[in-house]
């Protein structure tokens, strides 16, 4: 079934400006990441990769009426044979499969860099109970926690 491919293309596009904005946010994060000024640099980028998240979900809803109500199938393989019928329509739709592989890669990198930063701040943490002894610290959640058995003792000469 033929479509009329502005509106399916419109939406297309408009995914990927947002997609583009997402990827900003996503190299934003990345650089806060590695600077480690993470309180509200950080959580601008994670409100701004929500923001473009929620924005996404509602475009590729859209996305999905506009195929359905044309005949196709929702998602990638109603897309893909939406594409196959309109050469704009094809080069939109590889433009944005392309960002969205782009922005994939990036949150793969600032998830890895974010574990890197959490197992540093364990063992720093963990260091620091071994040197408190037996005292009480506070965990995660802000309450008190008693160092375990298994805490290394460290004396002087």
């Amino acid at each position: 079934m033929a479509i009329s491919p502005s509106a399916v293309l419109q939406c297309v596009e408009h995914e990927s400006e947002v997609m583009q904005a997402f990827i900003v946010a996503l190299e934003s994060e990345a650089e806060v990441l590695s600077q480690g000024q993470l309180d509200d640099e950080l959580n601008a980028c994670t409100a701004e990769k929500n923001r473009c998240a929620e924005e996404l979900t509602r475009a590729a809803e859209h996305r999905d009426q506009l195929l359905q109500a044309a005949g196709f199938k929702a998602g990638k393989e109603g897309m893909d044979a939406a594409a196959a019928e309109d050469a704009a329509l094809e080069e939109a739709w590889k433009q944005l499969l392309e960002l969205v592989a782009q922005a994939s890669e990036l949150n793969r990198a600032n998830g890895a860099l974010i574990e890197r930063l959490l197992k540093q701040n364990n063992e720093a943490l963990h260091t620091l109970r071994a040197l408190a002894g037996g005292s009480n610290l506070y965990d995660a959640t802000g309450r008190a926690s008693q160092v375990g058995s298994s805490r290394t003792s460290i004396r002087a000469g």
